[in-house]
């Protein structure tokens, strides 16, 4: 069946017998995320991921599978978001997943939970470090790690924090489709094919670790250092010239650098060999 371009609110429908999609919580090119309230059970809320089916041994078919696929195999981690199961119809695709407060982006924007607290931002990192060298052994490299894709609780205790989104995933450890990601999370050789340390692929690994750099940055400052590591950026020219620009421009403060020595390395080029993040501890 053709899928059409996009999703009609299926706010209100019932679906496996007990559960009602009460709200929309999202929604982008993949489908539609709903607050799903489970019938029988009282106060019992769930996500529920809604994708139009797809036909058989079609591109876009493998492209859902393989999200499955590689969510299920992490999905027992305490840093993964839980997937409880799948609910297909004639026209839908659902996928069930554990209901979160929250994402990092909003928690970043409100100010208030990370500025001049940087225990809280260890906490956070050694969560989402852990839960990324737990992903990269069991062999799934996420390829889109954004605050957005970043689940946890409004106040952020460092125990409720989730990975999520896994639509980008891939098994394995080189690629050589670039650009796949968010733009200012991507690093430089998953952005450019030209890139030196691009020619025959690039490392997934070291690509996810390079956007939690930047996610680091973000929970130190507030901000993103630039808008997309490529030297036509002028704020990433800045940093290739000068090793501390994100100490001076950016006010990333000496101590949390200092805190995270390990992951300032990060920000440079990539040899196709690069480090395991499971030796990466913040």
């Amino acid at each position: 069946m053709p899928c059409p371009q996009a999703l009609r609110n299926l706010t209100g429908t019932v679906i496996d017998g007990n559960l009602e999609l009460v709200s929309v919580l999202g929604e982008g090119s993949y489908g539609m995320v709903y607050q799903a309230r489970v019938t029988d059970a009282p106060n019992q809320y769930l996500a529920v991921k809604c994708m139009w089916r797809s036909r058989r041994r079609t591109p876009q078919a493998r492209l859902q599978a393989k999200e499955l696929r590689n969510h299920k195999a992490v999905s027992k981690h305490q840093g993964v978001i839980t997937l409880h199961c799948q609910i297909v119809t004639d026209d839908f695709v659902f996928i069930v997943l554990d209901l979160a407060e929250t994402d990092l982006y909003k928690v970043i924007a409100s100010g208030r939970v990370f500025c001049h607290r940087p225990y809280r931002v260890r906490q956070a990192m050694n969560s989402m470090l852990n839960a990324l060298s737990y992903m990269h052994r069991k062999g799934v490299f996420h390829r889109d790690i954004t605050p957005e894709n970043v689940l946890c609780d409004r106040m952020l205790n460092g125990v409720d924090i989730r990975f999520a989104d896994f639509g980008l995933s891939t098994p394995r450890a080189f690629s050589s489709r670039h650009g796949c990601g968010s733009l200012p999370y991507m690093s430089p050789e998953a952005l450019d094919y030209d890139h030196p340390s691009a020619r025959s692929g690039y490392s997934t690994i070291s690509s996810d670790l390079w956007a939690l750099a930047i996610i680091f940055c973000a929970l130190v400052s507030g901000d993103l250092p630039w808008a997309r590591a490529h030297p036509s950026d002028r704020a990433y020219a800045l940093f290739l010239a000068d090793e501390d620009y994100l100490l001076g421009h950016h006010k990333v403060p000496m101590t949390a650098m200092q805190s995270h020595s390990q992951l300032g390395s990060f920000f440079f080029p990539f040899p196709l060999g690069s480090k395991h993040s499971s030796d990466a501890k913040a």
